[in-house]
């Protein structure tokens, strides 16, 4: 297994209930979040929107998911207030992290 085989929940995180893993492709590094355990790279730099990641995202509150991503967003995210509580779970390779941020439904601002 290659280390973006590794970089999801159920690999890193097997026994918490909330997971957040990323994976960037053009590094080749993994982050994750695990419950209240963080295990991040010193690597963590933000990235065009059109970069390509994998995601895994296990029962974590969106507002979680809109913080773990806004640590490598160019862009400032958003969140729905109304749904900042809802947990999601997804698991999605070889996308944009763009995509994951509109496929979750977080808006992207202005920095600022």
């Amino acid at each position: 297994m290659t280390i973006e085989d590794d970089c999801e929940c159920n690999t890193i995180c097997p026994q918490y209930q909330h997971c957040i893993c990323i994976y960037h492709h053009d590094e080749g590094y993994c982050d994750c979040t695990c419950g209240p355990l963080q295990i991040l790279s010193e690597r963590a730099a933000k990235r065009p929107s059109h970069s390509i990641i994998n995601i895994c995202v296990k029962g974590a509150e969106l507002s979680a998911v809109a913080a773990f991503l806004s640590r490598y967003s160019e862009e400032e995210l958003f969140i729905p207030a109304a749904r900042a509580r809802t947990k999601i779970s997804l698991e999605i390779k070889k996308t944009t992290l763009a995509s994951v941020i509109e496929h979750i439904g977080l808006r992207i601002g202005l920095p600022g």
